[in-house]
Parts: structure tokens; sequence; C-alpha cells
């Protein structure tokens, strides 16, 4: 009798979830959308990697007297449009 009750149990979780799965589809143009919309960010993202790596690269061919000279005026920059972006608000 117990195991009876247990798989109706299951058996009730199981369509529950089922329903759930059903419900959850997503129409083909919502799919289309979302698919455009990572494609554009995985563009973006792989924009940003290569500036990066650029950076990375003009850093490390500069010797290292320059690089402490480099990294404060990066620092500054940033500062730089930091407040460019909070005063345009």
């Amino acid at each position: 009798m117990v195991k009876k009750e247990q798989q109706i149990d299951s058996d009730q979780s199981l369509s529950e979830s089922l329903g759930e799965v059903k419900t959850e589809r997503k129409s083909e143009s919502d799919l289309y959308r979302e698919n455009r919309e990572l494609k554009g960010q995985l563009k973006n993202a792989m924009q940003a990697q290569r500036e990066l790596k650029l950076l990375l690269d003009m850093f490390k061919s500069v010797d290292k007297e320059k690089r402490y000279e480099l990294k404060h005026i990066s620092s500054f920059i940033g500062l730089y449009v930091l407040f460019e972006r909070h005063f345009q608000r």
C-alpha cells in the first residue's frame, strides 16, 4: 500500500513537472530573438577581448620602468573616464 501511494505521488509530481515543461516552451520567434541577442553579446565580448589582448601585448612590449609610468597614466585615464561619465548624467 505504501509503495502504491509513493508511486501515485511520484506520478503526480512527474505529470506536474511535465506540465511545467510544456508551459515553458518558447515560440520560434522568441528563440530567434534570444539567439540574435546572444550573438550580439558574443560579438561584443569578443571585441572587448581583442582590445584587452592588444593592450596586454602593448604593455608587455614596454620595459619595466615604463610599465610603472603607464600603469599610473592608465589609472588616471580611468578616473578621468569615470568622472566624465558621472558628470554627463
